[in-house]
């Protein structure tokens, strides 16, 4: 019987080979892989070694730059760059609205256009994102998830009509959208409908494009948001097998589509930690798939992915030393076996990179690849006792998260994934994680050089960046109303209409209709009913450009506990940072610290402070009982409610601990001693009815003239929610002190007149 030496030597002589000296530079020879002859080696189950028997002896990692900003013309012109400077593949960074599924002309994407990527609207975007780049030759990533099918269907629809069938199209999709409610919080819809639209992918690309993989289910942003490398490992598979049960769901075979699916991990700067997860994610997946979820053919087995090097490692202070960073987390990826790889740019922690920067990163790659000769041997880390020991440790911990998931979803990964998304499971195991790092930062246990030691040299100015001006913005809603102007508008409203008919039916695959109508151009947030706006009114009437708030800081909201939809905070937000007259703002009644986000945000850019005025045992309908009581808020050695040690941890990590003031105590009693006038008080305290008109007798009088005056939970109707705000903003507006001005969802803004 053969030995599994002599069979991976013969897959190894029947793979082609790349032209390189395998040599060391003393004229050694280099053997492929070392290792017993009865152990296992690359290509060979469970691909602990790397899914291939001849990995970069027969071909390189792809070395795949990302980049997008501005327009689709600017982006183009730094695709053709990269490729001309050696880059063997694209990939594709999207701005904010786009990733939300929203037009440019959308009114929350005011500043945003263009600023972390490229802006898409239409077809016409991709046309020109990709023009005279061969579809067909070139593969390209696209990192987008909540309208990754919208853009999918646009890069088809213009590889075909540049004359590029779509099954000769090869890249990835990131469409990995269970990780955006984990951790990246760029979603449009629920999780469940958004699953739906991720089988319809893997379905339509199953069928008519062989090449693409559908899905590169993400660990990097996990990672990026706090997890530990353990957590990453165990999120992102968890999130493929909750994938592979949708699929299986929808009708098709695990190797009809298994093939496809790819990863895409972090690569930090623990180096032999980064090395053992990859190790460990393909043993895991391996076996998953066979033993699980039946998967016969090899290719279904074998777990392929994409590396980028640590964002968050990066560092504003001395940011050259980030070049190192990334040559060391990018050497981890190699020799971890990655398929592709992209490596940050120095200067990314302070802006996108400018071309010198980007190009230097590619040369990282390129000396990994060409001049240290570690690509000659498959796995040279396999057989250290230190790397074995911690790829069967990091195997053991993802073990017991699936275990975990598989209980809370009664024997199905993927209702697991859901569960622990719709409780918020997942949310805090990384928030905790991400505290506890930030705790050995700031103690000197895990040293950061330039930030917490060796620090000389931090005074230097920093590198020149790349600056995006307003004018992308202007540009591109110029392109978008051109667009508008051209289309035929009642083809549009049908193919519009078909994708919401097809949408109402579970069964019937979405991508087609979606493509009919990004080819009549409708836009990426053209099925969404949102409104428009023009930039040269909001200019006029305001006579600045308002920022919006920080996206992650409202992704730190929605983590919070508490009781404040997005688009209520986002106006609590404007408020406080128009409210014309001057001093502190004040909240009475912060809970866990939700709300004082928004205004914390508002008022750092405002250069002022917020108080926030709460006993911190919760109001009666938080107590034990009532419906919204919440366990995780009990103080388990009193039995009392107890939010403060949540709302701390809240502000602590939104970063807002230099501009929010907690004051804790009775609300009456402090605003006894109150002395200093206010620009905007937010009342969101208790609803019953004396506490709540308490809180507005007392501390109404300390709204400056002109200042604001915002309440929450105003329900006219008493069957849509308690009375006491309502009443509270009755009262104010019958006092002729106050006149309304601003009105969304629940809450109510209203100015001092007198």
């Amino acid at each position: 019987m053969p030995s599994p030496r002599d069979e991976w030597r013969e897959a190894f002589d029947a793979a082609p080979r790349r032209e390189a000296d395998f040599d060391t530079m003393s004229g050694i020879p280099v053997e492929p892989v070392y290792g017993p002859a009865d152990a296992e080696h690359p290509g060979q189950w469970p691909y602990t070694r790397g899914p291939y028997a001849s990995m970069y002896r027969s071909k390189l990692w792809t070395m795949r730059m990302f980049a997008g900003f501005g327009t689709a013309p600017d982006t183009n012109r730094r695709f053709r760059e990269l490729l001309a400077a050696g880059g063997s593949g694209l990939s594709t960074a999207f701005d904010l609205p786009t990733l939300m599924g929203r037009d440019s002309d959308d009114p929350l994407a005011l500043g945003e256009v263009g600023r972390c990527g490229v802006a898409v609207d239409t077809l016409s975007d991709v046309e020109d994102l990709y023009r005279d780049i061969d579809l067909g030759a070139v593969t390209t990533s696209m990192t987008i998830n909540g309208p990754a099918a919208v853009v999918l269907a646009m890069y088809v629809a213009a590889a075909e009509r540049s004359g590029v069938p779509r099954r000769e199209l090869g890249g990835t999709l990131q469409n990995d959208i269970l990780k955006e409610y984990q951790a990246q919080k760029e979603f449009v819809f629920p999780p469940r409908p958004s699953v739906r639209l991720v089988a319809d992918t893997i379905r339509f690309c199953s069928a008519e494009m062989p090449r693409w993989h559908t899905i590169s289910v993400s660990g990097y942003h996990i990672r990026e948001a706090g997890s530990t490398a353990a957590q990453e490992l165990a999120f992102t598979i968890a999130n493929g097998f909750a994938y592979v049960e949708a699929a299986l769901a929808a009708g098709l075979s695990v190797d009809d589509f298994a093939p496809r699916l790819s990863f895409f991990f972090n690569a930090h700067v623990d180096f032999f930690e980064e090395i053992a997860k990859y190790r460990a994610a393909r043993r895991i997946w391996a076996r998953w798939l066979r033993d699980r979820y039946d998967a016969r053919d090899p290719r279904s087995q074998q777990l392929r992915f994409h590396t980028q090097t640590a964002g968050v490692s990066l560092t504003a202070q001395q940011p050259e030393v980030n070049i190192v960073r990334t040559a060391i987390e990018a050497l981890a990826g190699v020799l971890g076996g990655t398929q592709s790889l992209h490596t940050n740019s120095m200067d990314e922690v302070l802006a996108l990179p400018t071309e010198k920067a980007a190009r230097i990163a590619l040369r990282t790659q390129q000396v990994i690849a060409h001049e240290t000769r570690v690509a000659n041997v498959a796995d040279p880390l396999g057989g250290s006792w230190y790397v074995e020991a911690l790829t069967d440790e990091m195997e053991h911990r993802a073990e017991e998260v699936f275990t975990h998931l598989d209980e809370i979803g009664h024997g199905s990964i993927l209702e697991g994934v859901l569960s622990g998304i719709e409780s918020g499971w997942f949310q805090r195991e990384i928030g905790d994680a991400a505290y506890e790092i930030e705790r050995k930062r700031n103690d000197g246990r895990h040293v950061v050089v330039g930030v917490n030691a060796f620090t000389e040299g931090n005074d230097e100015p920093p590198p020149e960046i790349l600056r995006i001006g307003p004018r992308v913005e202007e540009e591109q809603l110029e392109r978008l109303a051109k667009v508008r102007a051209v289309r035929d508008g009642e083809r549009v409203g049908a193919a519009l209409a078909r994708v919401r008919a097809d949408a109402a039916e579970p069964t019937v695959n979405l991508m087609p209709a979606i493509i009919e109508a990004v080819s009549a151009y409708a836009t990426v947030g053209g099925g969404h009913g949102r409104p428009r706006r023009r930039v040269r009114s909001v200019r006029r009437d305001t006579g600045r450009l308002t920022r919006p708030v920080d996206p992650r800081l409202v992704s730190a909201a929605r983590e919070a506990i508490g009781f404040m939809p997005d688009d209520e905070g986002l106006a609590l937000h404007r408020a406080a940072l128009d409210a014309p007259s001057v001093g502190p703002l004040l909240e009475i009644g912060t809970y866990c610290g939700k709300s004082a986000i928004y205004l914390g945000a508002a008022a750092r850019e405002r250069g002022t402070v917020l108080f926030t005025v709460d006993h911190h045992r919760g109001s009666e309908e938080n107590q034990a009982g009532w419906e919204h009581h919440d366990l995780r808020l009990v103080d388990p050695e009193t039995g009392r409610m107890d939010t403060l040690p949540f709302f701390r941890r809240t502000i602590e990590r939104a970063g807002l601990e230099d501009v929010v003031v907690a004051v804790v105590g009775d609300s009456p009693t402090v605003a006894e001693h109150w002395r200093t006038p206010l620009r905007l008080l937010f009342v969101d305290g208790g609803h019953a009815e004396d506490v709540a008109m308490a809180d507005y007798e007392r501390w109404a009088p300390h709204v400056a003239e002109t200042g604001l005056l915002a309440v929450h939970d105003v329900f006219e109707d008493p069957a849509d929610g308690g009375q006491a705000p309502f009443h509270v903003w009755e009262r104010a507006v019958g006092s002729g002190r106050f006149e309304p001005v601003g009105a969304t969802g629940s809450l109510r803004v209203l100015r001092r007149v007198g």
